[in-house]
């Protein structure tokens, strides 16, 4: 007994971590990808110590937004297409929503069923 609940409290605790990191970005790509808009925007620089996070800005209805997001493949001074939540347009992405929606809740699906399967595994080898 004592051996699963150590597995179910560390599954508890690495979901949760999972959520913290993962949720915000699946959040937003969800909104995105149920009622996203298109603009061009451009990318203002590309910080390579920063897992090339790039750096872009984009206009909505005469108001100027900026975000970042890693983004290896982008370069400095490029024109992209920008997706943004048009009731808070500071919402935004690089990246077309759902295909990346997507592949990150196949991802934390995947990772998740994995800690799970390990730490079940673990608890009924402890017994």
């Amino acid at each position: 007994m004592k051996a699963a609940a150590i597995a179910l409290l560390f599954m508890s605790v690495f979901w949760t971590a999972i959520l913290v990191v993962s949720g915000p970005r699946l959040w937003n790509l969800w909104r995105l990808s149920r009622s996203g808009a298109t603009t061009q925007g451009l990318v203002a620089s590309v910080d390579h110590s920063d897992h090339n996070r790039a750096t872009y800005s984009y206009e909505v209805e005469g108001h100027r937004y900026s975000n970042s997001e890693i983004a290896s493949h982008r370069r400095p001074g490029e024109k992209v297409t920008v997706y943004y939540w048009p009731r808070d347009p500071s919402v935004s992405a690089l990246v077309a929503p759902n295909p990346a929606l997507r592949e990150g809740l196949s991802g934390t699906g995947i990772l998740c069923a994995l800690v799970a399967g390990a730490s079940i595994w673990a608890a009924l080898r402890v017994r």
